[in-house]
Formats: structure tokens, sequence, C-alpha cells
């Protein structure tokens, strides 16, 4: 079998051609996709929470203290299906509380595997996705409400998330 050299060029081009319109398409679309504005990098990423010593800086919190015992409390979510198990939960809380309040941080101390194991309860009873569908402003106001039910002796100001991942 003898190979025709100008039929090998003419394939050559025509597959070149092919991969570089591809390319050239690929190119195009993400170039409208983000001049559009509709998609831009980064969009899904979790702005941080400040420190607690950026907290206590501001001088509406000169009246504030910070509780940061807690570690990293890790967790595994409600699974989506019978299947599967459920997502990994990293987070990371710190409490904000009246400065003045020491018996308020006692109880915090005294109370703080309960407390971590409030935080983690929570997590257990929802999935990935519903977690995603609240978002994280709904998840702290939750868990705000909930920690400041389980206190007596006064009320946390804040609850702050040094990390929050998701770990699939």
């Amino acid at each position: 079998m003898k190979i025709n050299f100008s039929e090998w060029e003419k394939s050559t081009k025509i597959l070149t051609a092919i991969i570089a319109s591809i390319l050239l398409i690929i190119i195009f679309v993400t170039a409208f996709a983000l001049a559009s504005g509709k998609y831009t990098p980064g969009q899904n990423l979790r702005k941080e929470d400040p420190t607690p010593a950026q907290v206590l800086k501001r001088p509406e919190s000169s009246k504030l203290n910070a509780f940061t015992d807690f570690g990293q409390i890790r967790v595994r979510c409600k699974s989506d299906s019978d299947n599967k198990i459920g997502a990994l939960v990293v987070v990371s809380p710190w409490f904000s509380y009246e400065k003045k309040d020491g018996e308020l941080f006692e109880e915090i101390s005294n109370k703080e595997l309960m407390l971590e194991n409030l935080i983690a309860d929570y997590f257990k009873d929802f999935t990935i996705e519903e977690l995603n569908e609240k978002g994280e402003v709904l998840v702290k106001t939750e868990l705000f409400q909930l920690i400041n039910e389980n206190l007596v002796l006064g009320k946390i100001r804040g609850i702050y998330f040094r990390d929050y991942r998701f770990i699939q």
C-alpha cells in the first residue's frame, strides 16, 4: 500500500483547521462569559470571617471579648442517598461576648464540650446541598439562636467561623 503525500497533507490541514476552530470557539465563549459579568472566577469562594483581633479592634467592639477555645469541629453531614456517606464539614467557630460578662465566659468554658456537640449535631441534620442552599449567614444565625437558647448566664453577641469547608 502506497501512501500518497498529497492526501496526507490534505488530511493534516483539515485536522489542524478543526482543532484550531475548536480552540477559537473555546476562547471566544470563555471571553464572552467573563465579559458578560455573569461568570466570575472564584464567585463561589467563601469570604473569610474576620479574626478575633480584627473584630475586637473595631470601635463598636470595644466592650467585646472573644471565646476562641474551640478547635476544628469535623462532622459528617446527613447523606443525600442511602448508598453514600455524607460530606465532611470542617468548621472552627469562635464567639464574641460582652467583656464585662465573666459569668458567661465561665459558663461557655464549662459547657465547651456540650456546645461543640450542639454545633456538630446541627450539621448532622442537613445534607451538603441543604447547607449550601441555606448559605453561611443563615447557618450562623440558626447556630447563634441555638447556642443562646442553651446558655443561662448570658448571651453571645456573634458567631464567626475561621474555617467552614466541605470535603466530599
